[in-house]
Parts: structure tokens; C-alpha cells; sequence
């Protein structure tokens, strides 16, 4: 990464170097065409007119200088926002990939979390499936083996759900945006964080309706988002406690809410709260990124996103997303 900056400068320079020549090459020859032609008028009209011919090369000395300078400036101003333009878009392509980057990294620290709690759903069942094999051994009587045979294959397609549900959260998604159905991603990002065994302690109520008006964005980022939330509600719950999500129509819009009876947040961690790298979990638990890369999701969106705590009496996230007929899709 060291050598690209000196690279795309000298392909720069080059590129200017190039620009300069050719402006002198075609400058040289307007100026020798304009000459040309002022020579024709000179001999044709303006000698027959008896002009005084000291001043016309006064004058048609100005007039190339002008040409000369006005046609350059013209160029060179050309080809200046044409390469303002290409370097905007080339930051705006990086800026995206950064975005994009900052959001999978958030997303594999999130799944970092959960993973305790993914390998004891597939532990258990892996330690049932060894007791059923072992209780099988020596053992001639058919009904027995059915019964068994059931009790491993209800573990199995346990342990592939599990399973499945980390991959899919882990897998990059379709990046485009499309219609989101907030009840289903809800759910699915409670399916998912409910594996963490914190949550064993943390009574969850739903309350977002199927018939809310979708959300245009990409799925896997508003999973994201879900996700990042619950996970700091479980945080703030140390001894248990519960997580309300519920989600209404507004005006244009839907307006989602998760409130958690947690210790809440100081005035002045309240404040900082949205800051990139801003974390009061202990070191290993938190990136300090979570709530700033789900804050730019929202926003990218046209959404937003707010809190509201108090010290002792819990957290409240309301996060507004356009819908789909509000014009912001």
C-alpha cells in the first residue's frame, strides 16, 4: 500500500505533462491559423482600405495573445474538473468500500459474541447424541433403536439450524436494496442473538405487526443494526432484566423501539455514545463501533437513529426508516 500513492501521483504528473503539451502543440497552430488568416485580411481588405498597418499588427499581436490565453485557459479548466470529478468518484467508490468493510468487521465481532453461545446449542446436542449411542451398545430390542434413531435425528436438525443461522448471519448478502419486512427481520435477529446464553436471563417482547409498510434497504444491513442493538441491551443487563421492541407506522415512515431495564447511560456517555471507537465494555467486548456503524446505516437510508437513558432506569433506541412511499426509496 506504501508504493500506490507515489504511483498514482506520477501517473498524475504524466497525465498533466501530456495535457500541457498538447494544449502548446494545438495552441501553436491556432495561433499560426489565426495569423494566417489576419495575413489574407491584411492584404485583401485592409491594405485596399489604406488602414494604418502598424497599428493592425498591434492589434493582431493582442488578439493572438488573447486567443492563445483564453483558448488555454479553456482547456486547462476543462481537463481541472474533469480530474476533480474522477477524483471525487474514485473517493466516494473508497469511502463505500470503507463503509462496507467497517460493517463486515462489525458483523464479524457480533457473531464473535454470539459464538459462545452457537457452540453450547451444538455441544448439547452432540453430548445427547453420544449418550443415546452409548446406551445403544449392546442393545438388540428394535423399538429401542427406533426411539433413539428419533431422539439423534431431532439433535441433528437442531444442531443444522443452528448451524445454518450462523453461516447465513456470517455469509455477505445480496448488497442491493429491496423491500424489508421489519416484523421478519426482527424476528430473525432475535433468533439470532437468543442463542447467547445472557439471554437466558432477559425476558424479550415483540410487538412489531406484520402489516407495517416495508423498509427499501439491504436486509442484511437492518439485521446488522438489530443485531448490534440487542447485543448492547444484553450488555447493559448484567444481572438480566427485559428488552422491548415495538415498532409503529408514522407519518412516512415506521419508528422501532427497544427499551431495556439495563443500568442506562451518565449524561455524559449519553453524549458520546454515537462517537466511532467510544466503548465502556471491557477490553474483548466491544469495538466501540457498533452503535456509530449502525447510526450510518440508518442515516444512509434517510433513517435515524436516537437514545434516550437515564442512569438506573434502562435505554431506549427509537430508530425512524423511511418507507417505501415516502420518497425516500
Amino acid at each position: 500500500m506504501d508504493g500506490v500513492a507515489p504511483v498514482a501521483q506520477a501517473r498524475d504528473r504524466d497525465s498533466w505533462q501530456r495535457l500541457w503539451l498538447r494544449v502548446a502543440l494545438w495552441g501553436a497552430v491556432l495561433v499560426l491559423a489565426y495569423f494566417g488568416a489576419w495575413e489574407v485580411l491584411e492584404v485583401t481588405v485592409f491594405a485596399r482600405l489604406g488602414l494604418d498597418l502598424h497599428a493592425l499588427h498591434i492589434v493582431r499581436g493582442m488578439g493572438a495573445t488573447f486567443l492563445l490565453a483564453t483558448w488555454s485557459f479553456l482547456r486547462i479548466r476543462r481537463a481541472r474538473v474533469a480530474d476533480e470529478t474522477e477524483r471525487e468518484a474514485q473517493m466516494r467508490l473508497v469511502e463505500r468500500n470503507l463503509e462496507a468493510q467497517l460493517r463486515h468487521q462489525e458483523k464479524m465481532a457480533s457473531l464473535g459474541v454470539l459464538a459462545a453461545g452457537f457452540a453450547h446449542d451444538i455441544g448439547n446436542p452432540l453430548a445427547s447424541i453420544s449418550t443415546e449411542l452409548e446406551l445403544l451398545e449392546g442393545v438388540d430390542d428394535v423399538r429401542q433403536l427406533q426411539e433413539s434413531v428419533g431422539v439423534v435425528r431431532r439433535h441433528v436438525s437442531r444442531m443444522s439450524r443452528t448451524l445454518r443461522e450462523m453461516v447465513d448471519f456470517a455469509r455477505r448478502r445480496r448488497d442491493d436494496a429491496t423491500d424489508v419486512s421489519l416484523a421478519l427481520a426482527v424476528a430473525d435477529s432475535a433468533r439470532l442473538v437468543c442463542h447467547d446464553p445472557r439471554w437466558k436471563q432477559v425476558q424479550l417482547a415483540l410487538d412489531v405487526p406484520e402489516t407495517l409498510p416495508p423498509v427499501h434497504m439491504v436486509e442484511d444491513h437492518l439485521v446488522l443494526v438489530l443485531v448490534n442493538l440487542m447485543i448492547n441491551a444484553a450488555d447493559a443487563m448484567p444481572n438480566g432484566g427485559a428488552l422491548t421492541i415495538a415498532a409503529r407506522e408514522a407519518p412516512g415512515a415506521v419508528e422501532l423501539r427497544l427499551r431495556d431495564t439495563g443500568i442506562g447511560m451518565a449524561p455524559d456517555v449519553l453524549a458520546a455514545a454515537l462517537t466511532p471507537l467510544f466503548t465502556t465494555k471491557h477490553h474483548g467486548r466491544g469495538t466501540g463501533l457498533g452503535l456509530s456503524v449502525s447510526s450510518a446505516v440508518i442515516e444512509s437510508v434517510g433513517g435515524t437513529l436516537a437514545l434516550e437513558s437515564t442512569p438506573g432506569s434502562g435505554t431506549c433506541v427509537i430508530v425512524t426508516l423511511p418507507t417505501r412511499s415516502s420518497g425516500h426509496a
